[in-house]
């Protein structure tokens, strides 16, 4: 994994991109995560994010608190990721390429003293900035990604069809929502509401009732239903549904966060979503002749 995340070369182009009405400066990258894509550094995203961006204890600040919330949700309390490594982050410091990080020491984008110091060097991708948004809890921090995505990321040239956007957007939404429903889980779990067994593991088992109050089967029994191969262990089966059954899905897991704010007990939940669902239906494959889709389940 460690030297597959890079999958196209990380370039700079010398320009100056002046982002958040001139407030900031930062320096334009491209590549990592394929050809073309515009990337950011954990460095940037903070100069983004604190008050004043020539502080560099404050951006020293956001850098370690931006490094704590990627680390500590690569993997859920699920087992699932979340930051997908190649997709949504890039390590440097797992990669390890000296010719990457002399060029990167060239282009003013980090020193010697920030490499050889720091034990994660983030490079994100849009969609691994918008999962990040996610998890920072500043008041600005939604607002700042909206103007960052119109006045940076927005130049990219990407041909998607009107398929390919809905299912881009459900498999980022997606993730978004598995993350808040986990988190309920863990609450129920730490409460006592669930407790784990030999043969009872809360985050799979609840995943598994989702799919049973929807479409009468577990995952497993999804899977083979569908004919589904899983191309490596980061794929999953949201990957394949179509964008009717991946809102579906997402839906319940919405709910199930939001009821859990409001303090209702798991066993509500699980009566209200059977009352809600009374019905099943047949899970349906995504269309595969979708290029994005194509591109999405290719990735390793």
């Amino acid at each position: 994994m460690k030297g597959e995340q890079i999958k196209w070369e990380i370039t700079t182009t010398g320009n100056k991109v002046q982002l958040l009405e001139g407030h900031v400066e930062i320096e334009e990258l491209y590549g990592g995560f394929g050809q073309g894509q515009r990337i950011l550094t954990t460095h940037q995203i903070a100069k983004l994010h604190v008050d004043d961006p020539n502080d560099k204890k404050q951006v020293q600040e956001k850098i370690k608190e931006i490094n704590r919330n990627i680390n500590n949700n690569i993997i859920l309390p699920s087992g699932e990721s979340y930051f997908e490594f190649g997709i949504d982050i890039i390590d440097l410091k797992q990669v390890n390429e000296n010719h990457l990080f002399s060029e990167l020491k060239k282009a003013k984008i980090y020193t010697q003293s920030q490499i050889g110091n720091a034990n994660n060097l983030y490079i994100l991708s849009e969609q691994g900035y918008s999962l990040l948004i996610n998890l920072m809890t500043d008041s600005k921090s939604k607002v700042i990604y909206k103007n960052v995505i119109r006045d940076y990321f927005k130049m990219k040239e990407v041909f998607l069809t009107s398929d390919d956007t809905q299912q881009y957007m459900m498999r980022l939404m997606g993730i978004k929502e598995r993350k808040k429903m986990c988190d309920a889980i863990k609450y129920y779990i730490d409460r006592g509401d669930l407790v784990e067994t030999k043969y009872y593991h809360p985050y799979a088992s609840e995943t598994n009732f989702n799919y049973k109050v929807l479409f009468g089967m577990t995952k497993d029994e999804i899977v083979n239903f569908l004919g589904i191969t899983f191309k490596n262990s980061n794929d999953t089966l949201r990957n394949y549904l179509c964008y009717e059954d991946v809102y579906e899905i997402m839906d319940i897991e919405n709910r199930i966060s939001h009821w859990q704010e409001d303090g209702w007990s798991y066993k509500q939940i699980k009566d209200r979503l059977k009352e809600l669902y009374p019905n099943t239906r047949q899970p349906k494959l995504a269309g595969k002749d979708t290029t994005f889709i194509k591109q999405l389940l290719a990735q390793g």
